[in-house]
C-alpha cells in the first residue's frame, strides 16, 4: 500500500466514525429524549424548563473521540510520510503543528517539522490557525483541542445546542382585549442541561388576576445536537468548524508528494 492510500484509508475511517455518531444521534433523537415543563413562580411567573427524559448514550461521545482522533491521526501521518518520502531522517518530534500566533511559527520549523521538504513547509504554513481572522474558530486549533481532550482527559459530552418550542398555556379566567402576555427568553448561548430555566411567561392586566397556571400544549419543538467544547465556548454541528472537509483538503494538498509517476507514453 503506498502513503496516499494509506492516508485516505485514516480518512474513511474517521468518515465511519462520524456516519455511526450520525446514525446514533438519530436513533436516540427519535426517542424524544427532551422536553419541558413548567411551573409557577412565587414573583407572578410561570417558569418553562428543560427536562432531560433520557441521557445522550456514551456510544455518541465515543463515535464523536474516534472521529477526532483518526482526523488528527491523519494529519500527524502526513508530515511523518513527507519526511520519510523525501529520505530524511525522521525523529520522534514530527507532527502537523497547531500555531495559533505567527510569533510561534519559528519554533514549529525548528522542532516539529524538521527535516521536512522545504517546497512543502508554506502549504502547512497556510493551514495554521495565525492565518484565520478568528485563529480559536479555526478548524485545525478546534481539532487539536478536541484531541487532546479526549485523548488525555475525558469524552466531548453530547448535548442539545439549540432547543426552540410554541406552546399554548391555560389560564384562572378568560383572556380579555386588555390583557397583555409577556415572554422573556433565557440570553443565547445558556448551557440547555436538565431544569435550566428557558423562558418565563406572564400576564399584564388591569385587575391582576390573570395568571397562567400550566402548559396546554406545546404546538412545535425542535433541537439541535452536537459535542460540546467548553474551553471554546463551541456547541453543536452549527458552532463547530468542518474538520472533516480541512482534514481531506490537506491530504489532497500534500498528494504529489506521494504519487509515483506512471510509465512514459509511447513515442510515435
Amino acid at each position: 500500500m503506498d502513503r496516499l492510500d494509506a492516508l485516505r484509508i485514516k480518512y474513511a475511517r474517521a468518515q465511519e466514525h462520524r456516519a455511526a455518531w450520525s446514525r446514533a444521534l438519530d436513533k436516540w433523537v427519535a426517542t424524544m429524549p427532551y422536553g419541558v415543563r413548567g411551573e409557577a413562580d412565587p414573583s407572578g411567573w410561570f417558569v418553562i424548563r428543560l427536562v432531560a427524559r433520557e441521557l445522550p448514550p456514551p456510544e455518541l461521545s465515543l463515535n464523536f473521540a474516534d472521529m477526532i482522533s483518526n482526523l488528527r491521526a491523519t494529519l500527524d501521518h502526513i508530515i511523518w510520510a513527507l519526511v520519510e518520502e523525501s529520505g530524511n531522517a525522521t525523529h520522534d518530534k514530527l507532527t502537523f503543528p497547531c500555531v495559533l500566533d505567527r510569533k510561534d511559527w519559528p519554533s514549529s520549523l525548528g522542532s516539529r517539522l524538521m527535516n521536512v521538504p522545504p517546497q512543502w513547509i508554506p502549504a502547512i504554513e497556510q493551514a495554521q490557525p495565525f492565518t484565520a481572522p478568528h485563529p480559536r474558530r479555526h478548524a485545525m486549533h478546534v481539532l487539536h483541542r478536541l484531541d487532546i481532550t479526549t485523548k488525555h482527559r475525558l469524552l466531548i459530552p453530547i448535548e442539545p445546542s439549540t432547543f426552540e418550542w410554541e406552546a399554548t398555556y391555560s389560564v384562572n379566567r378568560a383572556i380579555r382585549e386588555d390583557d397583555r402576555r409577556v415572554d422573556q427568553v433565557a440570553s443565547t448561548g445558556v448551557r440547555l442541561t436538565d431544569g435550566v430555566e428557558l423562558a418565563r411567561v406572564r400576564f399584564l392586566s388591569k385587575t391582576a388576576d390573570l395568571h397562567v397556571t400550566g402548559i396546554k400544549t406545546v404546538t412545535e419543538a425542535g433541537a439541535g445536537w452536537g459535542p460540546r467544547l467548553d474551553g471554546l465556548d463551541l456547541t453543536g454541528n452549527d458552532d463547530f468548524p468542518d474538520m472533516m472537509t480541512f482534514v481531506g483538503t490537506q491530504i489532497e494538498t500534500f498528494a504529489p508528494a506521494f504519487r509515483r509517476p506512471g510509465p512514459s507514453p509511447l513515442l510515435p
